[in-house]
């Protein structure tokens, strides 16, 4: 690792938040310690790091950060987000003019980091996170066609582009060899398997876990639906939406057990995943998901969607198990999970290896500090 960090004391790097996101929003949404691990690890090898961020109120973090080299620099006006990221070259020209490099955090709001660049001659690293174009897709097509012109246009003007999955690359083959493969990482000294013994259950009741927004995305009617007249079984919801009502009317309708559970601190989530019978994630599509990579890391039986960005990472019946995103596959997957109890253990060694291989946050963390040389 030592000879990764060489030549990095001396620069500054300066990162730009996700268009409309800042630090208060990680911590309400229980994503602060996750999303901070990486930079707390690089801002120990270089000189400063400067946050950008959305939030008028983030400068409130600046002495919890300081210690890691991390500069946070806060939405200074109350201007309309759009407004403001277009300002964002000017607004903070003394600390974009001394970095040395520019990122962004995701593509959307790259444009910011583009504008930065062309004043400030830098280079730039455009960090995907998902895919903005094939997200949108799903949604609506005009947003599909917006979406899709903001990802070239920066990743035109782009030094490097980061990406999660070969998966999402294939999609972007122009720009090949500007491209890096980075994997969403996994804190395996907080996510790690727990001897079974030492896992106490209450009752005998199959515990079902849902982790994530409250969204169409994630599917959750049809799971909730799938779950309808089976008894003996507890479906725990971790997260919050704008779905929340609706989803909680659905369980009350169909009388399934569902515990809504809202948001949770991230250093809370191994407990949860621990407990779990099993962990589901019942999408209609994904990037690359982290808290289904750290459900895996907990030694979890996972089961999730045939969908991009879960069938890349679960092997049916090796180390997790898939569906369809439908109610009815849905059920047939859960009573398969269920029944096949005398094959969980294996399941469970080859899902904790597959993150221990690809997704291990040294090796991340390696391969991050790699694109700063």
């Amino acid at each position: 690792m030592e000879e990764r960090t060489v030549g990095l004391e001396n620069k500054t790097l300066a990162l730009f938040f996700t268009f409309g996101v800042s630090l208060d929003t990680w911590k309400n949404k229980g994503l602060f310690e996750r999303e901070l691990l990486l930079y707390k690890h690089v801002g120990k090898r270089m000189k400063k790091i400067y946050f950008l961020t959305y939030g008028r109120k983030d400068g409130s973090f600046y002495s919890e950060l300081a210690r890691y080299n991390i500069i946070v620099l806060p939405k200074k006006y109350p201007l309309p987000n759009w407004l403001y990221s277009f300002l964002l070259p000017w607004i903070y020209r003394k600390e974009l003019s001394y970095s040395d490099l520019f990122k962004t955090n995701q593509v959307l709001g790259s444009w910011a980091a583009v504008f930065s660049k062309w004043i400030y001659k830098k280079k730039l690293i455009v960090r995907s996170g998902y895919s903005l174009s094939l997200f949108y897709k799903k949604k609506n097509y005009l947003l599909y066609l917006l979406g899709r012109a903001v990802e070239l246009f920066s990743y035109s003007q782009a030094d490097r582009i980061v990406l999660a999955t070969k998966q999402e690359q294939r999609f972007f083959h122009r720009y090949e060899k500007k491209i890096i493969i980075i994997p969403n990482y996994v804190d395996t000294s907080l996510f790690f398997p727990m001897a079974s013994k030492a896992i106490k259950k209450k009752d005998s009741s199959i515990n079902i876990l849902y982790i994530g927004r409250l969204s169409r995305q994630k599917n959750l009617h049809s799971l909730i639906a799938a779950l309808e007249g089976v008894s003996n079984v507890r479906l725990q919801i971790i997260g919050e939406g704008d779905l929340s009502n609706d989803l909680k009317s659905l369980a009350k309708k169909l009388k399934v057990s569902v515990d809504f559970l809202g948001s949770r601190p991230h250093r809370e989530l191994p407990d949860y995943i621990r407990r779990a019978d099993l962990f589901i994630l019942p999408s209609y599509y994904e990037g690359h998901p982290k808290v289904l990579l750290e459900a895996m890391a907990c030694g979890a039986v996972v089961i999730g969607t045939c969908v991009d960005g879960i069938k890349t990472i679960i092997v049916d019946g090796v180390n997790g198990y898939l569906s369809e995103p439908t109610k009815e596959s849905l059920a047939s997957t859960i009573t398969r999970a269920m029944r096949e109890s005398f094959r969980h253990d294996e399941v469970k060694n080859e899902a904790t290896k597959f993150v221990s291989d690809s997704c291990s946050f040294n090796r991340v963390l390696e391969l991050e500090l790699s694109n700063y040389i």
